[in-house]
Order: structure tokens, then sequence, then C-alpha cells
């Protein structure tokens, strides 16, 4: 036997849950740049002639939840590739521990054909000098006796 054993569970990961969590990502990335565009006509139109204290107001609110939209946006995204990193890790995880397994049981076969290789070794050598085993009297190669 291998003096080393390869991880024999395979890897506990929820695929489905993961892609899911993917698509959601994306799901919510379309809805807000939906919103996006369908509110840029209608701001244009509400403040082309919009003067004043709440004009300005408006203004600064606006800008700070484009930042907010994009930030939102931009961690969505990053959420996003992160998931897909762990579902790539798992499945390099995965192939690792199977090569792994393949490994040991390669180096299992090679040991258990070392060993018959050396056995067959041994009982041919013993049967071609001439040895006499325990019931047996030694005689001279090529004496035939009978009895």
């Amino acid at each position: 036997m291998p003096n080393w054993q390869p991880n024999w569970s395979d890897v506990t990961f929820d695929y489905q849950a993961a892609y899911s969590a993917i698509a959601n990502c994306y799901g919510c990335v379309a809805c807000m740049e939906s919103r996006a565009h369908g509110i840029v006509p209608v701001r244009a139109q509400a403040v082309r002639e919009w003067r004043g204290r709440y004009r300005a107001e408006f203004d600064v609110e606006s800008s700070r939840l484009d930042r907010i939209g994009v930030d939102v946006v931009a961690q969505l995204h990053a959420a996003a590739h992160g998931i897909q990193l762990e579902i790539e890790a798992a499945e390099a995880e995965q192939r690792f521990r199977v090569a792994e397994r393949g490994r040991w049981e390669a180096e299992v076969r090679a040991e258990h054909a070392r060993e018959e290789q050396e056995a067959l070794a041994a009982r041919s050598s013993n049967r071609g000098t001439g040895a006499a085993g325990p019931n047996d009297t030694p005689r001279a190669p090529g004496v035939i006796v009978l009895s």
C-alpha cells in the first residue's frame, strides 16, 4: 500500500445555488440598468425649465443616487464573478481529488504487480536450481529416480 491516502470524499458544493445566485446578480443588474435608462428621458424633461433651490437639491441627490447605482452594479458584477471563481475552484479541487485517487490506485496496482513478479521469480528460481524440498533427497541433474 502507498504510504499516503487521497481524499476519498467528493467536494461538497451546491452548484445549483451558485448558478442561481449568479443569475440573480445579473438579473438585478439588468433591472437596475433598465430602470436607469428609463429615468434618463424623464429626468431630462423634468429639469429642462426647472430653477431654484429644489433643482439644486435634486441635482445633488440625483448624482448621489447615480453613484450608488453604479456602485451597486459593480458590486453585483463582482459578486457574480466571485461566485464563478468559487465554482471553478470547487471543480478544480474535485478533478484533483479524482486524479489523486487514480494515482493512488495505480500505485497499489503497481505494488501488487511488483509483489507478484517477485513471488513468481522466487518460485521459478527455486524450481530451476534442483534444490531439494523438505521431502526430497538431493540428486544430480538428469537423474531420474524410480521407486
